[in-house]
């Protein structure tokens, strides 16, 4: 995409008016910079005129830097001011697109790969527009300017200085050329730094308990020498374009100024237009510089637009052309009916060909081995992952003509995985349902265990979490969830390994809670500790993707060799660590 269509995308059509206002500033503190300029010359060949003509071109220059100076702070402001919206806005987007698209595609997303969006890409495409806004000063200095040295001097003179000038402009822009693939590897080393960060925090408890700081040291050390080694090419390319530069202005500099003395020996050159001339050889240097940061800025937007447009067009969630809304379920009819219901991962399939039905009120356990496929059916039945057309109804409508609002409005999900928010108990309990009163919030505090531990923090359910409390236990924080699924209060629950990380007392009051004080509930449940099973109304036994068995307890024990055996091994172990 070009980066005009996706700046209007962002930004909305009224940047392009304000990139051209700023350009205007920009243009109007070069006029008024260069006429200061030309003024100061003059005002040192009138001192021999006379005081009027002296002072005639002290007032002109007094009034072009009363032009200048506000100028020149109207446009940082200003061109500061887009540069911060368009990266608000941006932010805004990627946030946007990242709660809207499909889960299935957020997941694939890397962290290191976001997170080196929203910091360096953003501030590449910044970058551009802030050089786009300067352009405007280029009218006056390789336009004005360099027609004024042949009205000013000596023919000769202006030639020899204005062929001078591709001797500069050409070699750095075919040295910032070559960045593009320097600025490229060096994002995608950063964005492998910043993944390796992410995991070290996601994983801190694991490194400690295996005794891997060595190793995940080793490797944050690789990828550090990684990055420094592509960063350090791109910089020694990019000192060598600015030291050509650098070098070259002084030497054509020295170049001009002995040509100049010549020229006034000869008496073709006043001291004057010398003067105005040195000043207005800084304006073409600041024009070449914005030309030749043309090929230095333009490729890293261009990647940086590719990279944030690629995300921004992932798919949304599938919004049904009817949305259509099932009718209250009548007796005898399920909650949920499973028909074949297949799902792959590109070629890797997950689940195949599973029938089952969940009527209201029943309690479901679903078990089986580690990557049977137990999360990702409780993803499909939620709607995250979008299944084929026929195979999931909900309430005897297909789920796909469904919207995710309805179907999220009357389903409470919770997943192994916990999150806090930098606030308080309270205020991260209160999430799963905004309108919760506080009575609300205290009663699904003390069903799901909770209420006992928060009493004993500082300012009680006003205690910040994250700051106050240092540490937050596994256990605390899958009661977190399930204050958070009993405030929602829906007709249905799926839980995933719900009570995993409870003791056995605690484990046990979450359980009575569900089975009697939500026996109208229908609930289905991943389960792995199998001491509870013989309550649930029906189990589901998943093996390697596919139904094994669905049947009560007792049925299961006699026709499935899995379950069985699945049940007897948690029993054994249960019987172990009890002796």
């Amino acid at each position: 995409m070009k980066i005009n269509l996706f700046l209007k995308k962002i930004y909305g059509r009224k940047l392009y008016f304000q990139i051209a206002f700023a350009m205007l500033l920009a243009l109007g503190t070069a006029i008024a910079q260069f006429l200061a300029a030309q003024h100061l010359g003059n005002v040192i060949d009138a001192v021999e005129k006379g005081y009027e003509e002296t002072m005639y071109h002290v007032l002109a220059i007094a009034a072009s830097l009363a032009l200048y100076i506000p100028g020149t702070a109207a446009f940082t402001f200003f061109s500061g001011k887009i540069s911060a919206a368009f990266s608000r806005g941006a932010q805004i987007k990627i946030g946007m697109k990242l709660c809207s698209a499909q889960y299935q595609a957020i997941e694939r997303m890397d962290d290191g790969d976001l997170l080196s969006m929203i910091a360096k890409d953003i501030d590449s495409i910044r970058s551009w527009i802030g050089l786009v806004m300067k352009s405007g000063y280029l009218p006056i200095c390789l336009g004005l300017i360099p027609v004024c040295l042949f009205r000013w001097c000596n023919w000769k003179f202006s030639l020899i200085a204005l062929c001078m000038i591709p001797l500069n402009a050409i070699p750095s822009i075919f040295f910032a050329g070559r960045l593009s693939p320097f600025h490229g590897r060096e994002k995608k080393a950063y964005a492998g730094v910043l993944s390796h960060f992410t995991d070290s925090l996601q994983f801190a408890m694991l490194i400690k308990a295996f005794q891997l700081e060595q190793t995940f040291q080793d490797e944050h050390k690789a990828k550090l020498d990684q990055h420094r080694k592509t960063r350090k090419k791109r910089v020694l390319l990019e000192k060598l374009t600015e030291e050509y530069g650098r070098s070259y202005g002084h030497i054509s500099r020295i170049s001009l100024l002995l040509l100049s003395a010549y020229f006034i020996f000869r008496g073709e050159m006043t001291l004057g237009r010398l003067t105005s001339i040195i000043l207005c050889a800084d304006f073409i240097g600041e024009g070449l510089k914005i030309l030749g940061n043309i090929p230095l800025l333009l490729p890293p937007a261009k990647a940086a637009v590719s990279r944030i447009q690629t995300l921004l067009e992932l798919p949304d969630e599938a919004m049904p052309e009817n949305k259509a809304e099932p009718a209250d379920v009548q007796n005898g009819s399920p909650v949920y009916e499973v028909r074949g219901l297949s799902f792959s991962y590109g070629d890797v399939a997950i689940l195949q060909d599973i029938h089952f039905s969940v009527y209201p009120g029943e309690k479901i356990a679903v078990v089986g081995l580690s990557g049977c496929g137990k999360t990702t059916l409780f993803k499909l039945l939620g709607r995250l992952y979008m299944p084929e057309k026929n195979q999931i109804y909900f309430k005897e409508m297909d789920i796909t003509a469904l919207t995710p609002e309805y179907m999220r409005a009357h389903i409470t999900v919770t997943t192994q995985e916990a999150f806090l928010f930098q606030a308080t108990i309270m205020d991260n309990v209160k999430v799963a349902k905004s309108a919760g009163s506080k009575e609300e919030i205290i009663a699904a505090c003390k069903n799901a265990r909770l209420d006992s531990f928060i009493q004993t923090l500082p300012q009680g359910y006003d205690t910040e979490v994250n700051t106050t409390v240092q540490s937050i236990s596994n256990g605390q924080m899958q009661r977190i969830n399930l204050a958070r699924a009993f405030l929602r209060d829906t007709d249905i629950f799926l839980l995933d390994e719900p009570v995993s990380a409870l003791d056995s007392v605690t484990a046990g009051a979450i359980w009575n809670y569900l089975f009697s004080d939500c026996a109208d509930k229908t609930l289905l449940v991943i389960l792995h500790d199998l001491e509870e099973v013989c309550r649930f109304h029906k189990v589901l036994v998943l093996d390697q993707g596919k139904a094994a068995a669905f049947g009560t307890h007792k049925e299961l024990l006699q026709s499935c060799e899995l379950y069985k055996n699945l049940y007897e091994e948690k029993m054994k172990n249960r019987r172990k660590a009890e002796a």
